[in-house]
């Protein structure tokens, strides 16, 4: 799989806590039966405000929030 995004930073959740999930229809997710991708900035970007090479993790009023991924 190829996965592009234009955010910096990237979570991963493995589903390993998952234990006989009921999900969608009925189904049953076991353990690890899934992961997640979430595009994201840095988790610390908010600490490291102003310091150079670490974007701005402050959504101001009126400005429009944008960011691309893609698998």
């Amino acid at each position: 799989m190829e996965f592009a995004t234009d955010q910096p930073g990237l979570q991963l959740y493995s589903g390993h806590k998952l234990a006989d999930f009921l999900g969608k229809g009925g189904a049953v997710y076991g353990r690890c039966a899934g992961l997640c991708l979430e595009t994201q900035l840095f988790p610390d970007a908010i600490n490291e405000a102003g310091r150079p090479g670490w974007p701005d993790a402050v959504l101001r009023p009126a400005v429009v929030y944008r960011h691309r991924a893609t698998a």
